[in-house]
């Protein structure tokens, strides 16, 4: 089924999702911190996948079928990082459409999330 709406809308490509890069555009506060989160891989055949975009034509569970093959042979590690507020005026935590500078907080590693290769359902 296809919408003349929706096919206007363009999009973005099928980006694979083991090798994208996710960020959280608001803050969070925990505690005495506010933070902005990122999840990003660093397993080397993972990022390998940065940026691969998946071929979808024809294929309506494309993204599915593709990360479900790769999690069958890779094991994957993501890197979960913080990036704390250290400046109100520079880092403001109402207005999400502003990035913070990295070079005044840099983000800074809290965990690795590990995901050994395996099978899946079908």
């Amino acid at each position: 089924m296809s919408s003349p709406t929706v096919d206007t809308l363009g999009g973005t490509p099928n980006a694979d999702p083991l090798g994208e890069t996710y960020n959280s555009v608001t803050p969070y506060r925990c505690g005495d911190y506010i933070a902005k989160y990122r999840l990003m891989p660093i397993a080397p055949d993972q990022r390998a996948l940065t940026g691969r975009t998946i071929e979808a034509a024809d294929r309506p569970d494309a993204i599915r079928e593709d990360v479900r093959v790769e999690m069958a042979r890779l094991d994957a590690e993501w890197e979960f990082q913080a990036q704390l507020c250290r400046d109100l005026e520079k880092q403001p935590i109402e207005d999400p459409t502003v990035e913070w500078d990295e070079a005044i907080s840099p983000f800074q590693r809290i965990a690795v999330l590990r995901v050994p290769a395996q099978g899946s359902w079908d």
